[in-house]
């Protein structure tokens, strides 16, 4: 077993590693206990928990990130099994809906630049089809639009697909009728007709938009979005029976603002300490985003509580080839991520127990 832990702050790195396993074989229930650099009583609940998980995915890693610079970051299993290349906080895989936080922060951004009416017909924003065009961009964020959702069976058809711009991908659900407004539907559809609406906002291309306004701003290193062309999910997995292989070929770019960045665990704890930190919108904009929020769903975040009863926010992806999800402690900004490279079980429980270690630690004091 492959396992990198590390926790660092803006002054110091330590880097542990331990032993290996072989390329092929399925990630094994137990291993080493690793050495983590953390605050007393996190290092062996961290471990715990990674070691658990490696059950489920052929690697699985976390980051932490305060506003501070503190970071804490960790791996267990393999990034490829094919090369035995081992996983890292900085090995990146499809997000999935972890991208529609980073989506709702474009539209911030662009609504604090004078470019974006959340309350306006997005009809007279973007060229989209009639039965859209009274929807506006507040009801795509929080998925109270009546755009419908992927219906069974119908996300791989969609992910063989490819996608130059979001006008071609709203082609899937174009013709379909609306749900009730106002009632929550989660709709990854909504997001992909977001992405256009934020295009004819800005007049710019939606993967320049993200790149130039959220990775870059935020010091996400290892982060791309998916492009035409593209044929696996990076570092993606499927199980095989009891092995992982190789994921096979799909197409994420027609997912565009709903799932198409590539980001590693590191890359989405700086993307959640960016956003908290007021460093890609103002703190009125990340309030406006969590705060006051309906159905437990703000504008991209789901927003819950801690066992501690902090205020948070959180999303979560999972599909062929990636699990993430995305915690941030609303009070004080310090954002956790995972990342397993396989499609499995939510990751979501272990990110917050994480968040309560890291609240509790003087690194991320208030």
């Amino acid at each position: 077993m492959n396992w990198v832990l590390r926790a660092s702050a803006m002054l110091g790195l330590a880097l542990i590693a331990g032993a290996c396993a072989s390329a092929n074989a399925p990630a094994p229930s137990s291993g080493p206990p690793p050495a983590i650099v953390a605050p007393a009583g996190a290092s062996a609940e961290i471990a715990a928990r990674l070691n658990a998980l490696a059950e489920n995915y052929p690697g699985v890693a976390f980051a932490v990130a305060g506003p501070s610079g503190a970071a804490w970051e960790g791996a267990v299993g393999l990034a490829d099994v094919e090369t035995g290349a081992p996983m890292s906080a900085q090995t990146p895989v499809s997000v999935y809906s972890v991208n529609k936080p980073m989506t709702a922060t474009l539209a911030m951004s662009l609504v604090e630049a004078g470019r974006l009416d959340l309350d306006r017909p997005i009809g007279e924003i973007a060229d989209v089809p009639a039965q859209f065009a009274t929807l506006t961009a507040r009801e795509l964020l929080t998925h109270t639009a009546g755009v419908r959702h992927y219906r069974d069976g119908e996300w791989l058809p969609n992910s063989r697909r490819a996608c130059a711009a979001p006008g071609e991908a709203i082609a899937a659900f174009a013709d379909d009728p609306l749900g009730p407004r106002g009632a929550f539907q989660y709709s990854s559809f909504g997001y992909v007709l977001l992405s256009l609406v934020l295009e004819g906002a800005s007049g710019e291309p939606f993967h320049t938009m993200m790149q130039q306004r959220i990775l870059e701003p935020a010091g996400m290193s290892n982060a791309s979005l998916w492009q035409v062309g593209q044929r696996r999910p990076p570092n993606g997995h499927e199980r095989a029976g009891r092995r992982f292989r190789t994921a096979r070929a799909i197409d994420n770019s027609c997912k565009f603002g709903a799932g198409a960045v590539i980001a590693s665990a590191q890359d989405l704890a700086r993307f959640g300490a960016a956003l908290a930190g007021g460093r890609l919108v103002s703190d009125a904009s990340w309030r406006t985003m969590v705060e006051g929020v309906q159905n437990n769903y703000g504008l991209g975040w789901g927003v819950g509580a801690l066992a501690d009863g902090a205020p948070v926010a959180v999303h979560s992806g999972s599909a062929i080839g990636g699990t993430s999800v995305i915690a941030v402690d609303i009070q004080r900004g310090v954002a956790v991520a995972m990342v397993g490279n396989a499609e499995g079980p939510s990751l979501v429980d272990d990110a917050k127990a994480i968040l309560m270690l890291a609240r509790a630690a003087p690194d991320f004091a208030e």
